[in-house]
């Protein structure tokens, strides 16, 4: 068949094509924009162009820019439009917060100050561009949830004392800690109180309104946003019916959602990001009410200050790093990012959602958490560390969205300080059925799986949560439910997992683990040293782990039930049987193939694509080389076509040229150790035979031909 040669050449013109336009503090908005001496100053500047596809706006690093940014124009396939950086030094910032003059403060009583000098309703507040004021939802003015606290309402939260104590799991924590400063409103006049009682005129606050964002993106689609430093705002990146977003690279510590997809946004990508508050992150808890340390203990508390106090609207989804919800949400991907101190980490809602290599650490509430409306989702090769609720499932009580299938793999998950691994959440009788797969995960905990009350109503279909090839290394005796979960044999299965600890049903003294003889259970001992900081997870107090898990890359039975392949391996993958955990161990102590994971999604072309790989553990060799290979048969190995990106553990990206236009191929990552080699996961793909590039809004290239740009 016929190549097509012309393509390489005119992506390259298209590249050259593009305009680089800059920005910083001290520029000049009526100059061209497009050096470093000619550069804008203002993002209003920015916001007025209507930029071409595949243009570049810079930020100069070390600077300050105020407003929001809402770009006027979208980049094409192939063409993005990007708002990055450049310069040297740390990352631009960009916050819709603004220093409002004249502000005078006044006592109202106690240390609580009060001004009329805000001319809106605070919907975030800064101190030094940095650190920000959580701020008690303006519905507790007059009406307190009673169920905390005392009851108290927003101006009686206020005016509690440093030394008022709130008891959460048997330990008494001080009202004050992780809170340096409170502020609420109510009726045009703007309440705060600092937790050591200074006065807050000796002070400069940068405040934006309800409602604010860093950035906006409405009906915008093909935008590249990458090293910037977003804060403040209620939102750090709002998503209004936008599509194929990529957000890497940046710092994003807003109020309340730091990337916020809404209102039927798709294809969004989140990667290489640090999302954080900065409520906690630099706070140690004072002295310690009991005589021990309670960190996740301050987390909690904070978990039900933030979820019933503070918030915007609806208190409960007051802080999320990654919020999606308002209508469907497909074919995103959250991966190898940062997520610290938030109250949840990940909310997912939609279709064909990904969540990958991201560490997760301190959420006070749930690490990832699965809405009922999600399905073909996974959330695998994730570092979860104190998180309350690492994986939570909502309510089954739409029967909309069915079925709901979920896998769960390869997480290492440590929980020693915190609450249960999993909370499972049904609702009504008859629901939409679900069918959640977790396996090949390894678990430190306090305790495993929590069902709520409305477990019970679990629909009658053929549902089921799958557990297989796990370790559950628990250190303490759990009351949580699980005399529930065991009479619920057709909802919960296990098998071929490793299971330590106390890990009993509360009151019936029989392991809820005993589905079958092929669990490991090892009551009273535990897999891993827990008194590591941070856990080391190749500590392998036994063997027997080791070839001791069922094949899931291929079809299985269990009990003579037929399961489907199972995402994240492929037929062959394992030389022997597997092991349990979330990687391969070995029983000898010596290296094994490097563990490749298949990350980067194909961008097919005529006759080139864009791919990549992860390799996600070295085998405990040294990987020299890596890259992907590719055939027009299945299973790709060295010996096809493939290319050479460099060596070790990591994220890395390739570029596939010389193909054939449509044509199926098939793509696998691949690593090298002095073991051999190790593959990723299948990708499939097809070169398209009709190609349509354009520049300007004008098509430059339509099917092997070069039209005139007018």
């Amino acid at each position: 068949m016929k190549k097509l040669i012309i393509i390489p050449f005119l992506l390259l013109t298209l590249i050259v094509s593009a305009t680089n336009y800059y920005v910083k503090n001290g520029g000049d908005n009526t100059k061209s924009g497009l050096d470093d001496v000619n550069a804008w100053e203002t993002i209003a500047k920015v916001n007025s162009v209507s930029f071409n596809a595949g243009d570049n706006i810079y930020f100069k690093k070390g600077d300050i820019f105020i407003g929001t940014l809402t770009p006027a124009s979208s980049g094409t396939f192939g063409n993005y439009i990007t708002f990055g950086a450049y310069g040297t030094g740390v990352k631009p910032i960009l916050t819709p917060n603004n220093v409002v003059a004249g502000i005078t403060w006044t006592v109202h009583s106690g240390d609580i100050w009060k001004t009329t000098d805000i001319p809106y309703n605070p919907g975030n507040i800064l101190i030094d561009w940095e650190d920000k004021i959580p701020k008690i939802n303006d519905a507790n003015w007059t009406t307190a949830y009673s169920g905390h606290y005392g009851g108290l309402n927003s101006l009686g939260m206020l005016a509690l004392s440093e030394n008022q104590t709130y008891n959460i799991n048997d330990q008494d924590v001080y009202f004050w800690d992780g809170l340096d400063a409170l502020y609420a409103y109510n009726s045009g006049t703007t309440y705060l109180r600092f937790r050591g009682g200074e006065d807050p005129n000796d002070s400069t606050f940068m405040i934006a309104a309800e409602g604010s964002s860093a950035i906006y993106l409405y009906y915008k689609n093909y935008i590249n946003i990458q090293n910037l430093h977003l804060i403040g705002g209620q939102y750090g990146i709002d998503l209004y019916t936008a599509g194929h977003i990529i957000i890497e690279n940046c710092y994003i510590g807003s109020s309340n959602n730091k990337i916020y997809i809404h209102a039927s946004s798709s294809a969004v990508t989140v990667r290489n990001d640090t999302l954080t508050n900065n409520y906690l992150s630099s706070y140690t808890p004072g002295a310690w009410v009991n005589g021990t340390e309670y960190v996740h203990g301050v987390n909690e508390h904070y978990y039900i200050f933030g979820k019933y106090r503070i918030g915007h609207g609806d208190s409960n989804t007051a802080d999320n790093a990654i919020f999606m919800t308002g209508g469907k949400k497909n074919n995103n991907t959250i991966h190898d990012n940062i997520i610290t101190d938030c109250i949840n980490g990940i909310y997912v809602f939609g279709d064909n959602n990904h969540i990958y290599n991201n560490y997760i650490e301190g959420t006070s509430s749930i690490g990832v958490y699965f809405n009922y409306g999600t399905d073909s989702c996974s959330a695998y090769n994730n570092h979860i560390v104190n998180s309350n609720i690492p994986f939570r499932f909502g309510w089954v009580d739409n029967t909309t969205y069915t079925p709901r299938r979920i896998y769960i793999y390869r997480n290492k998950i440590d929980i020693i300080d915190a609450g249960e691994f999993m909370y499972i959440h049904y609702g009504t009788t008859g629901a939409a059925a679900i069918q959640a797969f977790i396996y090949h995960n390894s678990i430190i905990g306090k305790r495993g799986i929590t069902l709520s009350s409305y477990a019970a109503k679990y629909p009658d279909d053929d549902i089921g949560f799958l557990f297989v090839n796990n370790i559950f290394s628990i250190l303490n005796y759990n009351s949580y439910g699980w005399s529930g979960m065991a009479t619920h044999d057709d909802l919960f299965v296990f098998y071929y997992n490793w299971v330590g600890g106390y890990y009993y049903g509360a009151g019936s003294g029989v392991s809820v683990w005993a589905t079958d003889a092929s669990n490991l259970n090892h009551v009273g001992s535990t897999f891993w040293d827990h008194e590591i900081d941070p856990p080391d997870f190749t500590d392998i107090i036994g063997t027997e782990v080791v070839d001791a898990g069922i094949d899931v890359s291929t079809t299985f039975v269990l009990d003579e039930v037929e399961y489907p392949a199972l995402p994240g391996t492929d037929p062959g993958d394992y030389y022997d049987d597997p092991d349990i955990g979330y990687y391969e161990y070995d029983a000898g102590g010596g290296p094994i193939e490097p563990l490749v994971i298949f990350t980067t999604t194909i961008y097919p072309h005529d006759i080139w694509a864009l791919a990549g790989g992860n390799v996600y553990y070295d085998g405990g060799g040294t990987v020299d080389q890596r890259g992907v290979c590719w055939s027009e048969s299945e299973n790709p190995t060295i010996t096809d076509s493939h290319t050479s990106n460099g060596s070790g553990t990591g994220v890395y990206t390739s570029t596939i040229t010389g193909l054939e236009e449509n044509t199926t191929y098939f793509c696998r990552a691949y690593a090298h150790n002095e073991i051999g080699y190790g593959y990723g996961s299948q990708i499939e793909f097809t070169t398209t035979t009709e190609t349509i590039i354009t520049h300007g809004g004008k098509i430059v290239f339509h099917n092997g031909k070069i039209k005139v740009r007018k």
